[in-house]
């Protein structure tokens, strides 16, 4: 499976429909599109799975990483 998924895909993934995956992007619980696209990242959306299950984020996340996940949040806040 490649690693940008559109949404329909991304949803198919998590395990949810589109509609519950937009209301889980929108309060910040997975991740939004890379900046400029319309396309999830299916490692990001891993770790919030992972996150959401309660198993331990893995420790190897960069400053950057994180920065990026927190800005992905945010931005598809607008959408």
């Amino acid at each position: 499976m490649q690693r940008g998924l559109s949404i329909q895909e991304a949803a198919e993934y998590c395990g949810i429909t589109t509609e519950c995956f937009r209301t889980w992007v929108r309060d910040g619980l997975i991740p939004g599109p890379w900046p400029g696209t319309k396309r999830y990242d299916r490692k990001a959306l891993d770790n919030a799975l992972d996150k959401l299950s309660g198993i331990p984020h893995n420790a190897s996340t960069t400053a950057y990483e994180a920065w990026k996940a927190k800005r992905n949040a945010h931005s598809a806040q607008a959408y």
